[in-house]
């Protein structure tokens, strides 16, 4: 569904730390990469630390990346697509789960 329908967008699912899709997951044949997604610790107003769930926290988390490969000389989305593609691994889910799979950070910058 949209926004993840538009072809500039990179849509993200949400995994969990044992390699699996989360069940409250976007899926479908528009999914590119997946994230983690699940317990994942993020700062709160007025200082502090949490733990939340949701495409909410694998959504940041492929915003820095695509961050990383702006700052590696990708300069268009499509360089910034291919740079992600490119340091992907798959986690063995089906394509409508992880898309590319889970980008390796050290890999993007390398």
């Amino acid at each position: 569904s949209c926004p993840a329908c538009y072809p500039d967008a990179i849509a993200v699912s949400a995994g969990d730390s044992s390699g699996k899709i989360a069940d409250f997951s976007s899926r479908g044949d528009q999914v590119d990469f997946i994230a983690p997604g699940v317990d994942v610790k993020s700062s709160v107003l007025d200082g502090g630390y949490d733990w939340y769930s949701g495409t909410s926290m694998a959504t940041p988390h492929m915003s820095g990346l695509a961050a990383l490969a702006v700052a590696r000389g990708a300069r268009s989305p499509d360089q910034v697509r291919v740079a992600l593609k490119r340091a992907a691994k798959s986690l063995g889910l089906k394509s409508e789960e992880q898309g590319a799979g889970l980008v390796d950070a050290a890999e993007l910058v390398r």
